[in-house]
């Protein structure tokens, strides 16, 4: 849950998601404009619409993650089910196994009479 609730909030940031842009970022350094100590005296600004590639990893990648999680969800509840159900087996089975040893305590008592 954590890992998409990050995912829908990076989403949502424009601003996270350009800094995603490494490449995009190294390139406009390597093209700013610099003086004599190499210091950078005009910064570029990326372009907020480069994101759009981004943006459609990530929701795919989201996606991806819930429809993952929601069939974790529904195996745990159908192995959930499972060992209810062989619980109960069980239980029948050890019922059965007691109605039979009183049945024949009662037939040996019977019979030592």
């Amino acid at each position: 849950m954590e890992a998409i609730d990050c995912l829908d909030i990076l989403l949502k940031s424009d601003e996270d998601m350009l800094g995603l842009l490494l490449t995009e970022r190294q390139k406009l350094e390597q093209d700013a404009e610099r003086d004599e100590n190499g210091e950078i005296c005009v910064q570029l600004e990326l372009d907020p619409e480069l994101h759009a590639g981004v943006e459609l990893l990530l929701e795919d990648f989201s996606r991806q993650l819930k429809s993952s999680l929601q069939e974790v969800r529904y195996l745990q509840k159908k192995i959930q089910y499972k060992q209810e159900l062989a619980a109960i087996a069980l239980d029948a089975s050890r019922t059965r196994m007691l109605r039979l040893n009183t049945q024949l305590t009662i037939g040996g008592v019977s019979l030592a009479f």
